[in-house]
């Protein structure tokens, strides 16, 4: 019990606090939430701005170094000779050299690029900064070229991703970057490995969850870095926008700056920056799971204090629930104490506070208003007993006087058999027994059945043929303590009433069968019945103490005192065709 109520105020006080807790949480969380968001778009441009700085550094230093390579007319000349003729003059040589040697150095010198090819417009070779002179159909990496003569002609540079073969099925991913030369028809390509410049981006990113694309006009992502769980899912988020939006699909990324997204891979904060020499732009996308994880640590701090007020409530539960059964335990005591007629002191004042001080006085009041209350409904329920045993004790002399009758109006009938009136005499012995035995002594409606069976045996030498009486009762209600002679009065009415003034055969109807947790118990016949107006006054004289008649009035006062209100008699009738009375018996005081 202590355990029931402990928990019970420990759920009724972890909802008081927990309640305004959690609407605080709420509210804070909203406008943390702006906070947040602020953060993260920080954070992005940040990383953007990073990332243009230092991509911007690697594309200035390489095309920069090659357009003053490229810019000098002698070597421009040399060069175009020998990627045309397989001949070359001694001048020649010694400007290849020099040049391969410049090559050399600027890949040296720069970590992430990875080679450095230099190509005339119908030349059959192309100078490469690993051997020099490679011939195209016999060179490993050829694909470069296929990309070079798909650029726009009006395009001065290009930036694509693709593959250079090493191989033994070894691949290496680089980025291509295509700028046309100043003197010639031709081009210079810096092949930028993608592992190294990832490199570069990966130092440039400043948070969690944060993923750094470079996407070229095209929508290809040139190269891709991340932190956190964010990655590969959101690559061909740029294909589709161009796809959607067409040769404006840049100006919507530009408009995207700022905003979360839908992507493949989930919702993300986009921030976007471009190298327009190059026509390549800088997409950071901030996975929600920042912001997610920024919620979820305010959750902690949150889930910490509910902790803390959960260890409170249960210390505050604790401390009531030991004090209200201390002041139970003393109640208790106290009203032992009474029971025993003991007399009752008033409570000392060593009270803690005001609720001792009611409880007390509670207490004392009550214990000395109760001797009183309990002496009154002794008094009442021995009037009502008395009351019941007077009812019980008028029913008896009326049911004999009229079954008596009934034997001497079969006696004086003219032709009756000595074995009619032997049976009518054993039936009113019986009767006799069962009426008069003890008042206050319940019977089982099983044997209230049988003493009625009699009765009803009786009574069919008085009026023949004229009634036939059948009886349902369930099996299972057989066995409930019920008071005596609580149907004769019913089906004694029915025939006096109801079968004897009608000019046809009746049919009487005994019903006892259990309805949830109640008996009902109904006698129904099909004798002259009533009207409205005779149904009301019937139903005034049961509870009229100025009645005319004993049976009904009697048993409805019975039932009254014994069951309460709710088991009144109900009776339903209509003229012609018959009458129905009843009334239910709660099953919890059917108990032997």
């Amino acid at each position: 019990m202590k355990k029931k109520f402990f928990f019970k105020r420990v759920a009724i006080y972890l909802g008081m606090m927990l309640l305004p807790m959690t609407l605080l949480f709420t509210a804070f969380c909203v406008l943390n939430l702006r906070t947040i968001d602020r953060d993260l778009k920080r954070q992005g441009r940040q990383t953007v701005d990073a990332v243009d700085v230092n991509f911007d550094l690697v594309l200035s230093n390489v095309l920069y170094q090659n357009d003053l390579l490229t810019s000098t007319t002698r070597m421009n000349l040399s060069l175009k000779r020998i990627l045309s003729q397989s001949e070359m003059a001694y001048g020649d040589a010694v400007n290849i050299d020099s040049l391969l040697a410049i090559l050399r150095s600027i890949k040296d010198s720069h970590e992430y690029v990875e080679s450095i090819y230099l190509y005339t417009d119908g030349a059959a070779r192309y100078f490469s900064s690993d051997k020099g002179i490679h011939t195209i159909d016999d060179s490993a990496d050829s694909s470069w070229l296929d990309v070079y003569r798909e650029i726009a002609k009006d395009s001065s540079s290009y930036i694509a991703p693709r593959e250079i073969s090493l191989g033994a099925d070894q691949v290496i991913p680089v980025l291509s970057i295509y700028k046309r030369l100043l003197l010639q028809k031709g081009c210079i390509v810096v092949n930028i490995d993608v592992a190294k410049l990832e490199e570069i981006l990966a130092k440039q990113i400043s948070g969690h969850e944060e993923t750094i694309y470079l996407v070229n006009r095209d929508g290809d992502v040139l190269a891709e870095q991340s932190v956190g769980s964010g990655g590969n899912g959101d690559r061909k988020y740029f294909a589709r926008l161009k796809e959607q939006y067409g040769e404006g699909w840049q100006e919507y990324l530009k408009g995207m700056d700022g905003t979360w997204v839908r992507t493949q891979n989930g919702t993300c904060l986009l921030s976007v920056g471009s190298y327009d020499a190059m026509e390549v732009y800088y997409v950071s996308a901030i996975s929600s799971k920042a912001r997610t994880e920024s919620i979820f640590a305010m959750l902690q701090s949150f889930l910490a204090f509910l902790v803390l007020d959960l260890c409170v409530v249960v210390f505050l539960a604790y401390l009531t629930t030991k004090r209200s059964f201390d002041q139970i335990s003393y109640m208790i005591s106290v009203f032992n104490e009474a029971e025993k007629g003991l007399p009752v002191a008033k409570p000392e004042n060593s009270n803690r506070d005001e609720y001792d001080v009611i409880m007390n006085n509670i207490i004392y009041l009550f214990l000395n208003t109760n001797h009183l209350n309990a002496q009154l409904k002794e008094n009442e329920y021995k009037r009502e007993h008395a009351e019941m045993m007077a009812l019980q004790l008028q029913i008896n002399p009326h049911f004999l006087f009229n079954t008596l009758q009934t034997v001497d109006m079969e006696v004086r009938k003219q032709g009756a058999s000595p074995e009619e009136v032997s049976t009518i005499i054993r039936c009113v012995s019986d009767i006799l027994k069962y009426a008069l035995s003890d008042p206050g002594e319940p019977v089982t409606v099983e044997e209230e059945i049988q003493y009625l069976k009699k009765y009803a045996a009786i009574q069919k030498f008085r009026f023949g043929d004229q009634f036939i009486i059948y009886y349902e009762v369930d099996d299972e209600v057989m066995d409930a303590a019920v008071f005596r002679l609580f149907l004769q009065p019913l089906v004694e009415n029915s025939l006096l009433h109801g079968i004897r003034g009608s000019k046809q055969k009746g049919y009487v109807k005994v019903s006892i069968q259990k309805r949830g947790e109640r008996l009902r118990c109904c006698v129904m016949d099909t004798g002259t019945g009533m009207t409205r107006e005779e149904k009301a006054g019937l139903e005034s004289r049961f509870s009229s103490d100025e009645t005319g008649g004993i049976g009904l009035a009697n048993l409805y006062r019975r039932l009254v005192l014994r069951y309460g209100e709710e088991s009144a008699l109900r009776v339903w009738s209509k003229k012609g065709m018959g009458t129905a009375v009843s009334f239910y018996i709660p099953c919890e005081k059917m108990k032997v």
